[in-house]
């Protein structure tokens, strides 16, 4: 087994610190992360299981890597894979990760646009969505159920 599926297949909380955006505050050649390089071996690593890998481990790699993304002006190409998985087995408890995620950054937006989600799974997450609204009172999660409904709601 090597070190990363050992991490993968332990994944908590108590291991975010590995895997968090921990950025310089530059840009460009000065730009640095200290967790860039292992959270990208992590992130190719699961890429082709992402369907065997705890929920909790690919919902904090995608927050991440769209965190990441806003600062390196680009994203990670295998990024939509990991919002559809959040989408397809977190629906609805993890629908604000995924939205979380994929407002980080205009790369972001748009490499989570592309999604394979049957109608009902759409009009699933779009009733969650119209739902949590008649109830939610923080202005940042009300953008993002908005940006979430323009995104998910099925128009007849």
């Amino acid at each position: 087994m090597t070190e990363i599926q050992i991490f993968a297949d332990n994944y908590s909380k108590d291991d975010f610190d590995k895997i968090r955006f921990d950025w310089n505050g530059k840009h460009a050649d000065e730009f640095h992360d200290n967790n860039y390089d292992f959270r990208m071996k992590v992130c190719e690593f699961l890429a082709d299981k992402l369907d065997k890998t705890k929920l909790e481990l690919i919902c904090d790699l995608f927050k991440e890597l769209g965190k990441s993304s806003k600062e390196t002006w680009g994203v990670y190409n295998k990024f939509h894979l990991f919002g559809q998985e959040i989408l397809k087995r977190g629906t609805p408890d993890k629908v604000m990760d995924y939205l979380l995620g994929a407002v980080q950054s205009f790369d972001a937006l748009l490499a989570s646009g592309q999604l394979d989600l049957t109608i009902h799974q759409k009009k699933k997450i779009g009733e969650y969505i119209k739902t949590r609204l008649q109830t939610e009172k923080d202005e940042r999660n009300i953008h993002l159920l908005k940006f979430g409904l323009d995104r998910f709601e099925v128009k007849q």
